[in-house]
């Protein structure tokens, strides 16, 4: 996991250590299931540097950003950057409070890789604590909640030290932490402890969250004053400058590329900018005015230079200082509270008073007002009525009594998905406490989902206990939810991220529990190394097998009685014959935990054709947002769909970059086209010459010349037969990218060449290039070389010689190349439209051409070696590795494993086990492709003036890497099992059902009601985009005509699919008028219908038989048989 350094002193109970580690080895159902932990009855108290930020001490004598493990984080990398990841790494964390919620945040805590964390709880584990704390089992009971929870936390992540205290928790232990959270602590003790943490020196941060049934809160004080250094995490926006006025105040226009995202107020400062020079001193200025593509600034300019050309704007992202209030004053006066619900204004005031007034109750009463208990609700209403009356400013005029009413009732439970939420954004604030980074929570967040209640009444009885795990839950919804989440049938689609958090809620909710019950999971992707951050039921032991079966597993674990089957198929057309029509109509509900809009939009399809509905969500770093998509109530995933990601013109990338983006693009195309491509397209042509080279003339077109000559440049003069041969096409391709291309590119186009227009061809956004001079004395030329020789031998099969990796030697052999001087030609024609969509021109003479390739190639190939064959590399993959899994999802190392496997009878079905062509070590920074990629963008950065960046910063953005946090993924995935309670209690309307945008950044919540589906009305007929038109039987093209000419519709047309089977023109297809549809859609659309396809589907074109209007239909079954 992650490489560091820890220097720890603990105190540690050897006996009561040796004892847990004991028991939890008996309850191992692998040898190596744990790793050793230090369990310590007093914290640790880690020795650190003097550093500071926000006065936090942190590691900065010889922590180097090497020794973050970027595989394993690299999803997070690409969220919190270097500095903040170091920080966390020298950070230490108190959690008090191990039910539910303090579990969640101690997992996502130690998944993100603080330095420690500290577990504290006085209790013992009960089986109410089983529906809430996933770290518990029934074999738990009666043992210290801390202490049942430390091994497992432990085997999260071994860089994190997890210690725990078990008794009382003075304040003076505090100052061991940079950050404490407190989930289950009294009013008194919680002023005592916050008094500490707000005056020590330096500030403690202190985190006071509750979670009480369908109610949560939180508040945080971060001390006296807290300085944010970035308050929102995202890139600082940018422009290009096309012209500035000589005026008070200035005009700043920029290019129309790309809208600028500035605001008024905004500080900026310039650079690059010719003539003006005046604003390139680095002053930050201030922006007023902003328009999409211009802005004006506070600043005289009348006696500036006049502007000439170029420039660059870039938002300057200023730190921020907040003061935070104590805890005794926030209570008085609370301020402003951070709002998720609009429909819900007024219930943060109130829910401020009903957790005062639970905290009076359980000191009063000394317990928790009882479920369903209209005795002890009323008490509650009464001391939060006496404490009112005592707020004097912040009294509230009047509040719901009924609200209380259900505070009350279910205030002792601590409900899974509340549990989640509140649990990823506690975590996320104590991130922020501990790095600076990010706006915290200032200071009192509140929320409830009441709608989540069934919606017939709940009588007194409902709530009483069963002495089972589900206990807390039924304290709240009443045994009868229980039942129907038990006996559900649910589909999710995806165990990544997302789909291991809805594992281990639906588990601890009890959801398909029952015999009736069953939770079905697929995905065909197996466990990365990048994966073991967020995905929080893998191990590193699990590297390589597939994730729906590893997941399923682990969350048997979590509750034995979860009646799961683990998938290993693709969600997806091909797959329809086990997905077929019975499963979906088997099912209750389906939840997407996918990563990709396809997936999502064929998993919405079928959601919308067997009516059924979809829970969806996604995260993208501290953000994430749920969908719910509900049959007749709301619209479909696919009825809104966000604008296509901008891509810029191919021009642009190939000769005219001016972002470190375009760079990196242009890199990752060289890089798929030189390693990958070429390679497979070589071993294509030797594989069968006669067949390929039939294709290219068939194809006849600059695509296949210029393929060809690829091609044939690889098997020719490019062909390397020695790792010297690589480093020559190394060098060579250093001087054709960065100092050739340059001069020809410049040779086309001077500086000071025109447009046709006469404009100045290199205007913004264009950036003039400089070809480069190679020097072996320059480290960033020669690891260039080093990659693209070592990455040139693989594709040849050619060993690396152990010299290889020495830049002294590479700079040895690069001295033997010999490099022609270039000349500049004059024909080259060098493509400047944004909207051409190759680089490849058009001759007369393709034909030609291409024979004349060919007949080299055929030449060429005759001296090759007998079977010779190229090894193309995929990015970031390494060699494919097949790894047989048996039902357990454990890779067999060998086929006599597999054979001994079946003939031992553990397998009964041998068709069940599963082969998968995988890669399983992805994101390797050892294989060279990002130091090839990385070299090449900022060798070419430098040829323009682009600024670089380091090869992390190249990799997010080459390697498409998804930003990604544990704390978002598990907000979402509690925010959809708050919606799941109303889905299969059944009854809710649209108002019931909440969408939600969150930014944990910001932090901002965006909850509201979905959007109801368009309606079509016809005559006394009304539909949606959810509706079908079945048709129960066998009919004829005739009969089905009849049926909709009794609905007053005539149709013209009739098709399935891409085949038309029925036009009202065409007077052969009366002579199918007496057909069945079936025959039909099987002879003319050349279906073949499968055994499990009970129904065929035609689309009607039809209108109005009486105005003769279109009128658009639904889509129509016919189930004939």
């Amino acid at each position: 996991m992650i490489s560091r350094k820890r220097v720890v002193e603990a105190e540690i109970d050897q006996d009561q250590a040796a004892a847990v580690a004991d028991e939890a080895l008996h309850k191992r159902t692998r040898e190596d299931l744990l790793i050793s932990s230090a369990v310590a009855e007093e914290t640790s108290v880690m020795e650190v540097d003097n550093s500071q930020v926000n006065g936090m001490q942190i590691d900065a004598d010889g922590s180097k950003p090497d020794d973050i493990d970027e595989d394993l984080h690299s999803r997070q990398l690409a969220v919190y950057g270097r500095e903040t990841m170091r920080r966390l790494f020298a950070s230490n964390v108190l959690v008090s409070g191990l039910q539910g919620l303090g579990a969640e945040i101690a997992k996502n805590l130690v998944l993100a890789g603080v330095r420690s964390i500290t577990l504290h709880d006085e209790g013992n584990v009960e089986m109410w604590d089983l529906s809430s704390n996933f770290f518990f089992s029934e074999e738990d009971i009666g043992k210290n909640k801390a202490l049942a929870c430390v091994l497992k936390l432990q085997e999260l992540n071994n860089a994190v030290v997890v210690t725990t205290l078990t008794g009382n928790l003075s304040k003076e232990k505090l100052s061991s932490f940079q950050a404490v959270v407190f989930t289950d602590v009294s009013i008194e003790k919680a002023l005592d402890y916050n008094d500490y943490c707000h005056n020590h020196q330096p500030p403690i941060s202190f985190i006071k969250c509750e979670v009480r049934g369908l109610f949560g809160g939180v508040f945080c004080d971060f001390g006296p004053e807290f300085t944010v250094s970035d308050v929102d995490g995202e890139e600082p926006h940018t422009g290009i400058i096309a012209s500035i006025s000589n005026d008070n105040p200035a005009m700043v226009t920029c290019v129309e590329d790309e809208r600028l995202e500035f605001q008024d107020g905004d500080l900026i400062v310039f650079s690059e900018v010719e003539g003006m020079t005046e604003l390139n001193d680095g002053k930050p200025r201030k922006i007023k005015s902003a328009r999409p593509y211009s802005f004006t600034l506070e600043e005289d300019t009348t006696n500036f230079g006049a502007y000439k050309k170029g420039g660059i704007v870039t938002q300057l992202k200023e730190p921020k200082i907040l003061k935070f209030k104590p805890l005794k004053d926030a209570l008085r006066d609370p301020g402003e509270f951070l709002l998720s619900d609009f429909s819900k204004f007024d219930r943060p005031p109130l829910l401020h008073l009903a957790f005062q007034a639970l905290d009076r109750f359980r000191h009063e009463m000394g317990r928790f007002p009882l479920a369903g208990s209209e005795e002890d609700a009323q008490q509650m209403i009464a001391f939060a009525i006496n404490m009112n009356e005592s707020m004097g400013d912040q009294k509230l005029e009047e509040f719901d009594r009924k609200i209380l009413r259900y505070f009350s009732y279910g205030s002792r439970a601590t409900l899974n998905p509340m549990a989640a939420i509140f649990g990823g954004i506690v975590g996320q604030e104590v991130v922020k406490a501990c790095s600076g980074k990010f706006h915290p929570l200032f200071q009192f967040f509140y929320f409830d989902s009441l709608e989540s209640l069934p919606v017939e009444p709940l009588e007194p009885s409902y709530f009483k206990p069963l002495n089972h795990r589900y206990d807390a839950q039924i304290s709240v919804f009443g045994s009868k939810l229980q039942k129907k989440l038990e006996d559900a049938k649910i589909f999710i689609v995806g165990s990544g991220a997302l789909g291991c958090e809805f594992l281990k809620n639906l588990a601890l909710m009890g959801v398909c529990c029952s015999p009736e019950g069953k939770l079905t999971i697929t995905d065909d992707d197996v466990i990365e190394k990048s994966n073991l951050s967020r995905q929080f039921l893998f191990r590193d032991w699990n590297i390589g097998q597939a994730k729906s079966t590893v997941a399923a597993i682990a969350t048997s674990l979590i509750n034995p009685k979860l009646h799961i089957e683990a998938l290993q198929n693709r969600a997806s057309p091909e797959t329809e014959n086990v997905f077929d029509d019975a499963f979906w109509e088997s099912l209750d509900t389906v939840i997407n935990a996918l990563d990709n809009v396809t997936a999502r939009m064929y998993i919405d399809g079928r959601c919308l054709y067997f009516q059924k509905p979809l829970l969806e969500s996604g995260t993208l770093g501290a953000k994430c947002n749920t969908q719910m998509v509900i049959p007749h109530l709301t619209e479909n995933y696919g009825a809104s769909r966000d604008p296509p990601e901008k891509q810029a013109p191919m021009c642009t990338v190939h000769s005219f970059p001016h972002n470190i983006d375009h760079c990196l693009t242009w890199a990752r195309s060289e890089f798929d086209g030189l390693l990958e491509k070429t390679p497979n397209e070589v071993n294509t042509f030797l594989s069968n010459p006669d067949v390929y080279a039939s294709s290219m003339r068939n194809a006849g077109d600059a695509q296949a010349r210029d393929l060809l000559e690829r091609v044939l440049e690889c098997l020719d003069k490019d062909r390397c037969e020695s790792f010297q041969d690589c480093v020559s096409w190394a060098r060579l391709r250093f001087e054709d990218y960065f100092s050739n291309r340059m001069k020809q590119l410049t040779f086309t186009f001077p500086e000071d060449a025109v447009t046709s227009s006469g404009a100045p061809f290199w205007s913004a956004p264009k950036r003039f290039p400089r070809p480069l001079l190679f020097s072996a004395s320059d480290p960033s030329h020669i690891q260039f070389i080093m990659a693209a020789s070592i990455l040139r031998a693989e594709t040849f099969r050619i060993p690396v010689p152990d010299w290889a990796i020495y830049p002294k030697k590479i700079a040895d052999a690069v001295n033997k190349v010999i490099v022609l001087e270039f000349q500049p030609k004059t024909d080259v024609n060098i493509v400047t439209d944004a909207k051409a969509t190759s680089l490849s021109t058009a001759s007369i003479d393709d034909s030609a051409v291409i024979n004349d390739l060919i007949t080299k190639l055929e030449e060429c190939s005759k001296k090759l070696p007998t079977e010779f064959r190229m090894n193309p590399i995929q990015f970031e993959k390494v060699a494919e590795v097949t790894v047989v899994l048996d039902v357990h999802g454990d890779a067999l190392e060998n086929e006599s494993d597999e054979k001994q496997l079946v003939s031992s009878n553990k397998i009964q079905d041998p068709s069940r086990m599963m082969s998968l062509k995988s890669s399983p070590y992805q994101d390797d920074d050892t294989n060279y492709h990002m130091d090839f990629i990385a070299g090449l963008a900022n060798m070419r950065a430098r040829n323009y003036s682009i600024p670089e960046v380091d090869k992390l910063k190249a990799k997010f953005i080459a390697g498409r890497i998804i930003p990604a946090i544990a704390t978002s993924t598990a907000m979402a995935t509690g925010f959809v099992c708050l919606e799941l309670y109303k889905v299969l209690s059944g009854g809710h309307t649209v108002e019931d059902y909440r969408n939600t945008f969150a930014n944990l950044a910001l932090p901002l919540f965006s909850i509201a009601e979905p959007v109801l589906p368009k309606t079509i009305k016809y005559r006394d007929m009304s539909w949606t985009v959810w509706d079908r038109w079945i048709i129960k039987g066998d009919f004829t093209l005739r009969q089905l005509l009849q049926w909709l000419r009794d609905k007053g519709l005539s149709a013209y047309s009739i098709s399935s699919g891409t085949s038309l089977l029925y036009n009202s023109m065409f007077p052969r297809h009366k002579d199918r008028m007496d057909r069945k549809v079936v025959d039909l859609v099987k002879e003319v659309a050349k279906v073949e219908i499968p055994a499990y396809r009970r129904h065929v589907d035609v689309v009607v074109a039809c209108e109005d038989e009486e105005n003769g209007e279109d009128v658009d239909i639904p889509l129509v079954s016919i189930y004939f048989c």
